[in-house]
Formats: structure tokens, C-alpha cells, sequence
């Protein structure tokens, strides 16, 4: 069975620096968000955080590689009014904020996240 890939951004892992995967599988490893195992994520709590603080968020590395779809049925880890601070192999640093999530009755009840999006490039 092939997952589908719900979302994600162009990168060196698999073109996706983080995956939204899921399938009926229970067997399968790895489903739920993964993130770039070579990428820095973090949680924030300002939407208008500085690239400064992004990078202190994203570096204190406080979100695993993998979100398991059971954290995401719970909203546990990410929900409404949280950010993802990453830091990517491409030298970038990016903060996801989560302005709305909705339920999707008709899959499995998996999460659609509304987000917006800040990009900074990180000087060498």
C-alpha cells in the first residue's frame, strides 16, 4: 500500500523536508508527521516571533522527528495557535504557524492544518 503524501516542502529527504503520511496500515512505522531527520523543529508560541527567536525555538529541538498520528487524532502536539520553528538543511528557518485546524469526519478523522508560513534564510 502506498502512503500518500499529504503535504510537505521541497528538500533532500525523499524532496520533503516533512511528510504527512498515513495509510490502514497499524503495522506501518513512521506514519504521522515526519520531519527531516537532519532538520532542527521546535514548538513556539508567537506568531510574530523574531527569526532570533525561531532559531532558539527550533534549536531547543522539543519536537520529535515523528508526530504519531495518535498525537495528531488527540491534537496533543500541534494544534490551533502553536508554531513549528524549523531549521532546514537548506539553510533556512522556517516558522509554521497553526491558525486553524479542522477534523476530517470522511479520514479518518486526521487533521487538516491551516497554516501561515514565515521563511528567513540563515546567513553562513
Amino acid at each position: 500500500m502506498e502512503p500518500d503524501i499529504i503535504s510537505g516542502a521541497s528538500g533532500p529527504f525523499g524532496d520533503y523536508e516533512l511528510q504527512y503520511i498515513h495509510c490502514d496500515d497499524p503495522n506501518l512505522l513512521g506514519q504521522g508527521i515526519e520531519f527531516h531527520p537532519q532538520t532542527f523543529t521546535g514548538i513556539i508560541d508567537d506568531p510574530d516571533a523574531t527569526a532570533e527567536e525561531c532559531h532558539e525555538a527550533a534549536n531547543a529541538a522539543t519536537l520529535p522527528d515523528v508526530i504519531p498520528v495518535e498525537d495528531i487524532l488527540e491534537d496533543s502536539t500541534l494544534h490551533e495557535g502553536v508554531g513549528i520553528c524549523a531549521e532546514t538543511v537548506e539553510n533556512n528557518l522556517v516558522l509554521l504557524w497553526i491558525d486553524d485546524v479542522t477534523v476530517d469526519p470522511y479520514n479518518e478523522n486526521l487533521r487538516t492544518y491551516l497554516t501561515t508560513a514565515t521563511q528567513w534564510r540563515i546567513n553562513d
